[in-house]
């Protein structure tokens, strides 16, 4: 039972799932890189689980943790994957293509602490030890500071809806590999068929002016992390934010990112990325980016992208002093100070989809367009 299958000359491998979420527990400090091994980690199957850790009270009365089993269910009744908080800066991830599958990630309300559960854990916490905050990311990483290269999740699922009981009232960002890049990622692909990415998101602030990004690779990307290279996306995604009254806040919803912000320093921040994913979203939807931002000088943000996805509005009721029902491209969905080269939309084309007259209804949403629904 040891960490990894083993470590050699700065590198862990993994071969288990096990392996894999036990990335969480390496030094932050400490150069590591973590290499799939050359199988195919299936979460559905049997035998699969992870170590998680374990508060217990010793006869001192003081609280310890120690590592605890927790076995999977195969199948479909698989647990969520919990989310490892982050990949730090110098630590690296490589596969090896299809050659080293993620098979059948799970993720949902299960892989992070929802807003009930951080309260508790704050009730009880030790005189002087910190506040622990609400959970912002999402994903199978929260945020990724350091390298992810080659990886390619099969059939992976993340869904997500929020309710009376259970909230993530500072959910940022959620996405099948990250919340949020902030570090170098590049070749990564989610190959999946349908149902990908299910997220119901409930009220965030009283004045609606809190926003939440989800992508189907990242939420949000980062200023720091651009460029990226070479990101494909499969699947369905299906989103619905609450009403919105904050115009260009921190929210989108994407085939490949949610929302991005970029400058000057990072001219072709987004290169070489493809979406087939059919996307319903009720405000700030694009084909791969949902809503982008560039804070400096004009240069090619976006550059030989292409989406063959279908990009829905699921809103047809506007308000002028709300986002709902707004913004909608097959490349980005809105788009300040930014440039797209070489891009293609091709909407509908990934599964042969032809427009009939009874689809009507779904013609629907306001700043609609093939390329970018809005820009400023």
């Amino acid at each position: 039972n040891t960490l990894f299958d083993k470590i050699a000359d700065g590198k862990a491998y993994i071969n288990k799932y096990r392996h894999l979420s036990n990335m969480r527990y390496i030094n932050k400090d400490t150069s590591m890189e973590f290499v799939l091994g050359e199988s195919r980690l299936n979460w559905a199957s049997t035998e699969t689980g992870y170590y998680d850790l374990q508060t217990i009270q010793t006869l001192a009365r003081t609280s310890i943790q120690i590592p605890a089993w927790r076995s999977n269910a195969p199948g479909e009744g698989a647990m969520d994957f919990p989310t490892i908080e982050i990949l730090p800066q110098n630590h690296t991830l490589t596969g090896n293509g299809t050659k080293t599958l993620l098979l059948n990630i799970k993720l949902g309300e299960q892989s992070i602490l929802n807003d009930s559960q951080v309260a508790a854990l704050n009730d009880v916490r030790d005189t002087g030890a910190a506040v622990i905050p609400r959970t912002q990311y999402l994903g199978l990483f929260g945020v990724v500071e350091g390298t992810i290269n080659n990886v390619v999740l099969k059939e992976p699922k993340l869904i997500l809806e929020e309710d009376d009981v259970t909230s993530y009232g500072d959910l940022r960002g959620a996405g099948l590999l990250c919340g949020m890049d902030a570090g170098t990622i590049s070749q990564i692909t989610i190959d999946s068929l349908k149902n990908t990415v299910n997220i119901v998101l409930g009220d965030r602030t009283e004045d609606g002016s809190k926003g939440a990004a989800v992508g189907g690779i990242a939420g949000i990307l980062a200023e720091s992390a651009v460029p990226v290279t070479k990101l494909t996306m499969k699947g369905d995604i299906q989103v619905h934010f609450p009403i919105s009254k904050a115009l260009e806040s921190e929210q989108g919803i994407g085939g490949i990112f949610g929302y991005g912000k970029v400058n000057v320093a990072s001219a072709m921040a987004i290169q070489e990325c493809k979406n087939s994913a059919n996307i319903t979203g009720n405000m700030y939807t694009g084909g791969i980016v949902g809503q982008l931002k560039n804070t400096g000088t004009v240069e090619n943000n976006v550059v030989n992208c292409f989406n063959t996805g279908l990009v829905l509005c699921d809103d047809g009721t506007y308000a002028a002093d709300t986002q709902e029902g707004k913004y909608f491209g097959g490349i980005v969905g809105y788009g300040d100070n930014i440039q797209i080269q070489k891009s293609v939309n091709a909407s509908g084309t990934n599964r042969g989809y032809k427009y009939k007259t009874a689809d009507e209804e779904l013609l629907c949403g306001q700043y609609v367009g093939g390329i970018l629904g809005y820009s400023k």
